[in-house]
């Protein structure tokens, strides 16, 4: 046998690790890019949270931390009362006050531990996974990819052409900028909210371990 066979587990479990480190590095060089953009357009709590998502990513990397058991699956009736609550917080508020910020760091407190660990699966009512799961989760990731990347390099491209001249700021607005005045309206931003978190809600479901 080759140290390369099926006789070296240790040498397939290496191979593995080093696969998913560099699967990681783009994101984690992504995040870091948005950390560091936050810190120039004088931003500072924007940059702080960036870079602690970074520097988690690169220890989970790493393989410094060990990996966290699923959670259970929390009951659908707390999980809808939670998200009618912030979303009713959320529309109801002022914008950028005390009580919006207080509901949005709850809201990705509350995400954070199950995005991390993923959630125990329900029992399962068929023989095994079906032909077309695969691919069809290879094929939502990439279009998720591909719409994280180009929303990145909208507001980056942005960020540095409106940093030239106030004109060239108004012709290359952010995507915040585009919607704040619509969110200003209640009825938009009623919709918006509910959007939000229907679709957190619809991740966090579907997404096992990172």
């Amino acid at each position: 046998m080759t140290a390369e066979g099926p006789s070296n587990p240790q040498a397939a479990v290496a191979s593995n690790t080093a696969r998913t480190r560099l699967r990681s590095a783009p994101w984690i060089a992504i995040v870091a890019v948005t950390a560091t953009v936050q810190f120039i357009r004088n931003a500072p709590v924007d940059g702080v949270v960036f870079t602690a998502v970074a520097v988690a990513l690169i220890i989970d990397a790493l393989g410094v931390l060990p990996d966290a058991a699923a959670l259970p699956r929390p009951g659908v009736l707390p999980v809808l009362a939670g998200a009618a609550a912030a979303g009713v917080l959320l529309i109801l508020t002022p914008r950028h006050g005390i009580v919006d910020g207080i509901v949005l760091v709850a809201v990705g407190l509350a995400a954070a531990p199950v995005a991390w660990a993923g959630v125990r699966p329900p029992a399962p009512r068929s023989r095994g996974p079906r032909p077309g799961d695969a691919a069809a989760v290879r094929r939502t990731a990439i279009l998720w990819a591909v719409a994280g990347i180009v929303t990145c390099l909208w507001e980056l491209t942005s960020f540095v052409l409106g940093r030239m001249s106030p004109t060239q700021k108004a012709e290359h607005p952010a995507i915040s900028d585009l919607l704040d005045p619509a969110i200003d309206q209640l009825w938009f931003r009623a919709i918006f909210v509910a959007a939000w978190l229907a679709l957190g809600l619809a991740l966090l479901s579907r997404g096992g371990r990172r």
